[in-house]
């Protein structure tokens, strides 16, 4: 995997986990964006204990969130990681960021 393992035995946290914050907090929109986005990077490297790991921690307090859905859908347990999948995430991150700016956009009264 991406760190090593260390004299005793144990792998360090990849990089991405050390921005998380602990899942025993109720996270606010940039917290759990940030929880999304290690959950996609799991499922995109094709790493499947890390993506069972993170959806066992968070799956509660994502619950909570706007992102409940999304972060559902991409740690759902589904076999193997195909490209298919990782094509779907894409064109859903694509999808979500025109819908963004479309509200966004809206939102300022540009829309009318």
């Amino acid at each position: 995997m991406c760190c090593g393992t260390r004299k005793n035995g144990t792998r360090p946290p990849p990089p991405i986990e050390t921005l998380l914050p602990p899942p025993s907090q109720l996270l606010n929109e940039p917290d759990a964006q940030l929880v999304v986005n290690a959950a996609v990077a799991y499922k995109l490297a094709g790493d499947t204990k890390g993506l069972a790991d993170i959806r066992s921690r968070y799956n509660a307090v994502m619950a909570a969130t706007t992102l409940a859905n999304t972060f559902g859908t991409v740690t759902r347990s589904g076999g193997n990681s195909a490209l298919s999948d990782r094509d779907t995430i894409l064109k859903i991150i694509d999808e979500v960021d025109m819908f963004k700016g479309f509200l966004d956009t809206y939102k300022g009264g540009k829309g009318s």
